[in-house]
């Protein structure tokens, strides 16, 4: 069966303009992404399913002939009514070496045409999906998780967020889409840089081998995509039925910049982000839980006892969180793993989550302003 014939404009679309009196019908595609480059990505593949050819390639970053930064337009030209659909693919990837290429990132958009008119239509390759690895038919879009591909009149994902809704009353509101922002200022606390989370999907932790060696495969999960300079790392946690409670089980830290799995890191039964059933001051709690690295062919055990108290807001709190945020609820934390002793104070405001840590021989932290909870409104976060 013959398809549907699609053809293409120039590379970077400068105007759509046609040679004919007939009004074109086109879908312009203007991609975007807050991956660095050419760092993260410096490759970008566009494609057009139906149509073989219709596949494009092009090196991203500095130099002749190349794309050097993002966004940068294309457009599919439709030559045949019989088209009113179609589904547009987009990757970025980073090119190890003359005979390695690794996708980093992908997004795919099914798109309905408008006859006779140009319709706009936004791909984010963005951060939160690096490394996404969804199911097939399903495609990573920022704020939404694993969803369809398809997308409405105003670009928006017809499928509804992945996961539960956020909820605004808890110390900490995790959902699908939710993204904070700290200053990280390790000793001697003038290095300081900036750190963001990103809840990126609620999704099932995958079945590997490993998966199901250490009690995790199944099990319905947030995923965290967290960025440190060229820290990159992807992270599951899961709560309580009540929501009460967050724990971590499995880690994965990248290599930088081809995104490689440098240590699996799983918690047995979990490790504790918080518990906010201890709220009155000078509670003790003790967590027990073994840590696992996997890395080449290794599984090293840690053996952990954590204990926990609630404690008086520390005296290095940012004062000028007090009024705007409210009261907030500080755990402290002794970890002894058989060689060393690490001590950390976590705060948690309802509403917003974790604003303030503290951990010795490593150094706090505290949120910036640019943070943002879906469905929760946004209080000022003094800078």
């Amino acid at each position: 069966m013959r398809l549907p014939r699609l053809s293409w404009l120039a590379l970077l679309l400068v105007g759509c303009g046609s040679a004919t009196s007939e009004p074109q019908t086109i879908i312009t595609v203007e991609v975007r992404s807050d991956l660095l480059i050419p760092g993260d990505i410096n490759q970008l593949v566009f494609r057009v399913f139906g149509d073989p050819k219709n596949s494009r390639t092009y090196e991203l970053g500095p130099g002749v002939g190349r794309i050097n930064k993002l966004p940068a337009s294309f457009a599919v030209v439709r030559d045949s009514d019989e088209v009113e659909k179609v589904e547009v693919e987009v990757r970025g990837n980073q090119i190890v070496s003359p005979s390695s290429t690794v996708e980093i990132v992908s997004r795919n958009v099914r798109v309905a045409f408008w006859p006779g008119a140009n319709r706009p239509i936004t791909i984010d390759l963005a951060l939160p999906c690096a490394k996404a690895a969804c199911a097939a038919g399903k495609t990573c879009v920022p704020g939404w998780g694993c969803v369809d591909p398809d997308i409405d009149a105003d670009g928006v994902p017809t499928a509804r967020r992945n996961g539960p809704p956020c909820d605004c009353n808890s110390y900490f509101p995790i959902c699908v889409g939710a993204r904070w922002e700290y200053r990280v200022c390790p000793p001697p606390r003038n290095d300081c840089q900036t750190k963001t989370w990103h809840i990126s999907d609620w999704a099932k932790i995958g079945d590997s081998d490993d998966d199901r060696k250490w009690g995790v495969a199944g099990l319905d999960a947030f995923v965290q995509v967290r960025i440190l300079r060229t820290d990159r790392s992807r992270r599951w946690l899961t709560s309580d039925a009540e929501g009460r409670r967050l724990q971590w089980q499995k880690d994965l830290y990248y290599g930088w910049p081809n995104w490689e799995v440098k240590t699996t890191f799983f918690y047995r039964p979990n490790k504790l982000r918080i518990d906010a059933r201890h709220v009155m001051i000078g509670e003790p709690w003790q967590e027990m839980y073994e840590e696992i690295a996997v890395k080449d062919a290794t599984e090293p055990l840690v053996k952990h006892t954590d204990e926990w108290e609630v404690v008086p807001v520390p005296m290095d709190y940012p004062p000028e969180f007090l009024l705007p945020l409210g009261q907030p609820l500080c755990h402290r934390r002794r970890d002894d793993n058989g060689f060393a002793t690490n001590v950390a104070t976590f705060c948690f405001v309802r509403g917003i989550g974790k604003v303030f840590e503290d951990t010795a021989n490593v150094g706090f932290e505290r949120l910036l302003p640019d943070y943002s909870i879906p469905g929760c409104p946004v209080r000022s976060v003094p800078k």
